[in-house]
Formats: structure tokens, C-alpha cells, sequence
């Protein structure tokens, strides 16, 4: 594709050079192949009022992988090396409360950290989450 554009104000117009098309990543999941580009989300319906060791349930039926880190925003949310016991309560509660968002809150974008059956990291797009 090319990009043109026209100066309105003057009688000339421009053409720029074509761009290469987005690479598409492929991550190999128990699923199948995860293909994504840079601008990418996996979206999750988590409008049941899911708690967060079931959004990791969810999120590990629907991708294939397994969760390894939640993070939204600057605050790391779970990790598998977590305390067990410091974070058995997080876990237990609302994703919504796990993420200490208001409750008129409708969506969330989470970083998800996951790994596949042979524990490497796999690199995936963030995840939105829509609450209602």
C-alpha cells in the first residue's frame, strides 16, 4: 500500500513509499498456534463476577497455557512464586476486588505472563477483561 496525501493549500500532492506489512507472532499452545500482531488482544468475558483462580482457570482452558503472572498496571497482582499462603485470600476473591477497581469498573487490561507445557515463556498480547 501506498500512502498519499494532498496539501490543500497548495497544487501539490505527495507519495510515500509502501511499509511493510506487521509480522504475526506464533506461539505454540496446547490449543493449536496463537497467531497475534503487535496491536492484538485476547479478550475475556469475566462479566459472572469470576474470582481470580478462576480467571487463571479460564484464561488456561481458553489460550492453552498456563499463567504464570498477572499484572495491571504497575502492581503485580499473582505469581506463582508468590507466598501461597499470602495470596490464598487474593486468589479467593473477585477479580475485580483482586484488582482494587471501583465497582463501576467495566473493562481491565491485565499482562499475562504464561508458559507453555515445556515451562518457557511465552510472549502473548495483553489481555482485556470486560467486567459488565
Amino acid at each position: 500500500f501506498r500512502h498519499t496525501y494532498a496539501i490543500l493549500g497548495d497544487w501539490s500532492a505527495c507519495a510515500g513509499a509502501g511499509c511493510a506489512p506487521v509480522a504475526v507472532r506464533v506461539a505454540k499452545t496446547g490449543k493449536g498456534d496463537l497467531r497475534w500482531s503487535v496491536w492484538d488482544v485476547l479478550e475475556m468475558d469475566c462479566t459472572d463476577g469470576v474470582s481470580l483462580a478462576g480467571f487463571i482457570e479460564r484464561f488456561e482452558l481458553k489460550v492453552g497455557l498456563a499463567c504464570s503472572a498477572i499484572s495491571h498496571g504497575a502492581s503485580l497482582v499473582y505469581a506463582d512464586f508468590m507466598n501461597r499462603a499470602k495470596i490464598e485470600d487474593r486468589l479467593r476473591s473477585r477479580l475485580l476486588d483482586a484488582l482494587k477497581l471501583g465497582p463501576e469498573a467495566t473493562h481491565a487490561t491485565l499482562s499475562v505472563g504464561a508458559c507453555d507445557e515445556n515451562d518457557d515463556d511465552v510472549e502473548i498480547p495483553d489481555v482485556r477483561v470486560r467486567f459488565r
